[in-house]
């Protein structure tokens, strides 16, 4: 059976991280681990357990990505996409109203969106990363919520992203380009195995 020890011990405590932290964290390039809580605390905890916090200006905040720039992506309470740089700035001037709450995106190179979102009203939608911007909208499941999608690498050089609803369905969708192996966190859970281990090839 595994020896479970604890590593945070004596000083500091262990960090605080918000009130009901629902979503799984994200880990970056330097080892902190970010956690966005539902009442808007968006935090990077250290490997030593040193924790900075920042909070989000609407409150709430949920799954993280992060992307090749080391800038983060997570949703607030007036449903919106923020684009959050690792010193805390909003990156977005006009953040992106979904209509419905967002989840994590999946972070895309090398095709027309840089961000595929899944919304809470049944909808995947498009995003330019740059900006914000929406690029494109497709009803899948209207009126169910969708879960966070992963990816599989097609031989075109597509790759298909597959996304479960509360329905009890499951989507397969063919979307350009491919995850972004240059961020470090480019999706919910990390990667296509879903193994939230940092150190796991991207394809």
């Amino acid at each position: 059976s595994p020896i479970f020890r604890e590593r945070w011990t004596g000083a500091p405590p262990p960090p605080y991280v918000g009130t009901a932290v629902s979503a799984g964290p994200a880990i970056d390039r330097s080892g902190n681990v970010w956690t966005a809580s539902r009442d808007g605390v968006l935090t990077a905890t250290s490997p030593s357990a040193q924790a900075i916090a920042f909070h989000l200006p609407s409150g709430r905040g949920g799954a993280l990505v992060i992307l090749a720039d080391g800038s983060l992506v997570t949703d607030d309470a007036a449903d919106h996409l923020l684009r959050v740089s690792p010193d805390g700035r909003l990156l977005w001037s006009s953040p992106p109203d979904l209509g419905a709450a967002p989840g994590a995106p999946l972070v895309l190179a090398g095709g027309e969106a840089d961000l595929v979102v899944p919304t809470a009203d049944g909808r995947v939608v498009g995003l330019r990363a740059a900006d914000g911007a929406a690029l494109w909208s497709w009803p899948l499941d209207p009126g169910s919520s969708l879960r966070e999608p992963t990816t599989a690498p097609l031989p075109t050089g597509a790759t298909v992203g597959y996304f479960p609803s509360a329905s009890g369905k499951l989507f397969a969708v063919t979307l350009d380009g491919h995850l972004d192996g240059r961020a470090p966190w480019p999706k919910a859970f990390h990667d296509p195995a879903n193994t939230g281990d940092a150190a796991t090839p991207l394809p």
